[in-house]
């Protein structure tokens, strides 16, 4: 009664094709069979069988996978077992997919052969075919309680028992065939298995080397002990192992994948790469290969080809929750943080218990200014995870940003105390520290996170900002070169096969590529260390950002200027050497502090020097008429925010509203100079202070410089957050007073604009800009008084 009644259960139970049309099925069981789920393969056909039971497309792969095994079975057959052609009924059923027909006849025949070992063990089989477990179990005992030496009852009943989770049961099987069996390798390959899940390698790999002397064949078997030897650290030994697997398999796709992500690992992402497109063309719908090579392109910084591949595989597994999470990493590397939130919502939704999945939230939401929601994701991820320090570091950064100092300090404490081996917990503390004005104590935790990764780039590059900022610009200069190493950064000089000039080897006569670097405007600030290097006896030939050349060519003589190229090798053949242009600007500022000893170099860093950009004449008499022509001056350009704003950056910008005070000046006419996304912001400040903010729509504000360096010579001043006109205006002369945040990394002499009338007036973390203002406009106000 109680077999019947679990039979009538078990017919109520879903079917694959309830939710999925059949050629959906059958591509979900070729993605199993690729991640080497058979079992899981073998229902989807199951289920294909019950609803079509002459399929012939399903009836071929199940019998390929799995045709029962009627010759041994038959040959145990005993006078308590039903007589042979009945049990070849059974075998046929089943192995023509009727699973539930042939469970029920099995059933029916133990009421006749109640000890028949073999009919339990196949209602097992059965049962375990439709995933229902513990009855299959209970089924397999059943037949070992009546013929303790079964093999093919105890293996199964192991097999049962790993998918159920149940490993001490699972390896007893094992081992009990293996007593009866030495050499049955499908128990040694499972016994290994279960070792290695569980991390005991060498026991796995002792088993995994017995299958293999039983047969050097058995694709499994090669391929679990390949795995075990890189789970173990072996990984020349493992990529030996994966290699023959693939020559006993060359289409085997998880063992292109497996070796792919050792190479990766590795740094050799190039092969990687090659290894996951393989394993693509073998098995187009293999999600994971997609997610895998969206990995390795996104290390790459191919962040559009990463999409696409992240995409792909999430189209194949929509439930893929790492693909969502990396997807959305992506987005914040590309500062689209309304795509990255909604990817990081749908990694939760699918994996909530994940604490790294709520950190990464959390920092995008930081990014996003959405400080409050970052705090509360941080809370969630270190409830699920107490012990995550990484959370810990990320909640202090957000409680600094909102100003609760006290609580950052004690939440950074909680993170070193919990791992006082953390390195980017002690940078994490430093940069609170930093953004404090603790110089010397953020110096004291940058160092700290160095004693434990000496290599650490992105210490190193903060270290270098801090000794800027005293203007200690020799261990500056040092530590800043660092930034190449950084993340994102770290391939950006592998086409150069030329040696970097350090500041020291004589120059005559020789050819330097300088490289221009980070924004426009940087490039702009460093540029003057191009005289300096001329004037070194050399050859100098700059690559920078196209917008740069035609302003750089009329600025700088007997300098071949080039838009920048990564994709070309360049060798010694064309070069001597190479400088990026921060690198070589800190080397002009050290040679310049050397013959002038009055320079002393701190925030605000300054160095002051004579104009170095020289628009053509002619333009500035065009714009200077165009001037005169709206109104009679001063004429001051104003630049209030970045083109591309983050929260990181925030910071360093101001709101329309701060300018208030400039806008109540009378008869100053307002020339705009911002380069994106200026109109609604112009007509905001004609409707709240009834100022016009004059813009020509004729210039291209963002890529045409020469013009804007131009216009910016035709102004009688300047004022403007840190942007790249702020460089332009400082360096073709004009009077330029600049808007700093006392505590950013560019708040020093490396990215502070040069030139021969440049001002910065700062504010502090927690101060409003209302003191910067209030001193421009009384400058403002005292200039013209001066003129009349």
């Amino acid at each position: 009664m109680r077999n019947t009644f679990l039979e009538k259960k078990s017919l109520q139970q879903s079917n694959i094709l309830d939710g999925l049309k059949i050629d959906q099925a059958f591509r979900l069981a070729q993605r199993k069979l690729t991640k080497n789920e058979t079992e899981e393969a073998k229902k989807i056909y199951i289920d294909i069988l019950i609803k079509f039971p002459k399929n012939k497309k399903a009836l071929k792969a199940l019998k390929a996978l799995n045709s029962f095994p009627t010759t041994s079975i038959l040959k145990t057959a005993t006078q308590i077992d039903p007589p042979e052609a009945a049990l070849q009924e059974l075998f046929s059923l089943f192995n023509n997919g009727e699973i539930y027909k042939a469970l029920d006849i099995a059933l029916n025949m133990l009421k006749q052969f109640s000890n028949s070992a073999l009919l339990h063990n196949f209602c097992g089989i059965c049962n375990a075919t439709l995933n229902r477990l513990d009855i299959a179990i209970l089924a397999y005992k059943k037949a070992l309680s009546i013929k303790p030496d079964f093999i093919d009852a105890q293996y199964n009943l192991g097999v049962a028992s790993k998918e159920n989770q149940d490993l001490k049961q699972a390896e007893v099987s094992y081992r009990e065939v293996l007593k009866l069996v030495p050499n049955h390798v499908d128990a040694l390959n499972n016994l290994g298995g279960i070792y290695n899940d569980q991390k005991f390698f060498e026991k796995a790999l002792v088993n995994f080397d017995k299958a293999i002397a039983s047969n050097s064949k058995h694709l499994q078997a090669n391929f679990n002990r390949a795995n075990a030897l890189r789970d173990s650290g072996q990984i020349k030994t493992a990529i030996i192992a994966y290699n023959k697997v693939l020559d006993l398999n060359p289409d085997f796709p998880l063992a292109l994948t497996s070796m792919g992500e050792i190479f990766k690992k590795q740094g050799k992402l190039k092969k990687a790469i090659k290894l996951y497109k393989k394993a693509l063309e073998i098995s187009p719908q293999y999600p994971e290969a997609y997610f895998l090579l969206g990995n390795a392109l996104a290390d790459l910084n191919e962040n559009q080809k990463a999409l696409e591949k992240y995409k792909q595989a999430i189209k194949l597994k929509a439930d893929y929750a790492d693909a969502w999470a990396n997807m959305a990493d992506v987005y914040v590397d590309r500062s689209d943080f309304e795509k990255a939130l909604i990817s990081y919502e749908a990694a939760i939704d699918l994996d909530p218990s994940c604490a790294s999945k709520w950190d990464s939230l959390g920092s995008a939401r930081r990014q996003n200014s959405e400080l409050k929601e970052a705090i509360k994701s941080y809370n969630k991820a270190l409830e699920l995870d107490p012990e995550r320090v990484q959370t810990y570091s990320n909640l202090a950064i957000a409680l600094s940003d909102i100003g609760e100092q006290k609580k950052a300090i004690a939440t950074h404490e909680i993170a070193i105390q919990k791992n006082p081996k953390s390195a980017a917990g002690y940078l994490n503390y430093g940069i609170t520290l930093e953004n404090n004005a603790e110089v010397l104590k953020a110096i004291k935790m940058y160092k700290k996170a160095l004693n434990l990764e000496p290599d650490y780039a992105l210490a190193h590059a903060n270290l270098g900002f801090v000794y800027l900022l005293q203007g200690n610009l020799k261990l500056a200069v040092k530590h800043r070169k660092w930034r190449w190493q950084t993340k994102g950064r770290e391939n950006k000089l592998s086409h150069l096969q030329i040696p970097e000039w350090d500041g020291k080897q004589s120059l005559k006569n020789k050819k330097v590529l300088a490289l221009g670097e980070q924004g426009p405007g940087d490039v702009i600030i460093w540029s003057p260390g191009l005289e300096y290097l001329k004037g070194l006896g050399c050859r100098v030939t700059l690559q920078c950002h196209t917008k740069l050349i035609k302003l750089f060519k009329s600025s700088f003589s007997d300098v071949e200027i080039k838009p920048a190229d990564d994709k070309k090798t360049i060798g010694t053949e064309v070069f001597d050497y190479y400088i990026s242009m921060e690198t070589l600007f800190g080397y002009y500022c050290i040679n310049k502090q050397k013959h002038d000893k009055k320079l002393r170099f701190s925030a605000p860093a300054q160095l002051k020097t004579g104009s170095f950009l020289f628009p053509k004449k002619e333009r500035i008499v065009f714009w200077r008429d165009r001037l005169n022509k709206i109104g009679k001056g001063p004429f001051v350009g104003i630049s209030w925010k970045s083109p591309v704003i983050t929260f990181s950056r925030k910071r360093n910008y101001t709101e329309l509203s701060d300018w208030k005070p400039l806008f109540s000046i009378p008869n100053v006419t307002f020339i705009n100079l911002q380069s994106k996304d200026f109109a609604g912001d112009i007509r905001e400040i004609k409707k709240k202070y009834s100022v016009d903010v004059h813009n020509f729509d004729d210039l291209d504000h963002y890529d045409d410089f020469a013009d804007v360096a131009a216009l910016c010579a035709a102004l009688d001043m300047c004022v403007s957050v840190s942007t790249a006109v702020s460089t332009i205006a400082g360096a073709v002369g004009t009077p330029t007073r600049m808007l700093h945040w006392r505590m950013s990394s560019w708040n020093n002499v490396l990215f502070s604009p040069p030139g021969p009338d440049v001002k910065i007036y700062e504010r502090g973390s927690w101060e409003p800009w209302t003191n910067c203002f209030a001193k421009i406009s009384h400058e403002i106000i005292a200039s013209m008084e001066t003129k009349v």
